[in-house]
């Protein structure tokens, strides 16, 4: 963390980071842990951005960032989304 115990500055670093790679917040909620869990769409430019969908999830605790965040790949055809993978690994399976 850069500010011990303050999960407000790490979420605005982090929302700041992404956004500057192109990447887009979808949502910033905070779970009954006290966590700010942060959802975001990854973004690359390669003209598939609306096929293939790529989210994934940041868990930010007063102790830091959990990692690694959690994947979910959709792919987009025909109007219908697919979901392709889900992937949570380490302490936070079976989470709420």
């Amino acid at each position: 963390m850069k500010k011990k115990d303050d999960i407000e500055y790490e979420v605005r670093y982090h929302t700041t980071d992404l956004e500057k790679d192109g990447h887009k917040i979808i949502h910033v909620a905070q779970n009954r842990f006290g966590e700010s869990v942060m959802i975001y769409r990854l973004m690359y430019g390669d003209g598939m951005d609306d096929i293939n969908i790529h989210l994934r999830v940041k868990v930010i605790s007063k102790d830091g960032v959990k990692v690694p965040d959690s994947n979910v790949h959709v792919h987009v055809e025909n109007k219908h989304m697919n979901i392709a993978d889900i992937k949570i690994e380490g302490e936070r399976v079976n989470r709420d």
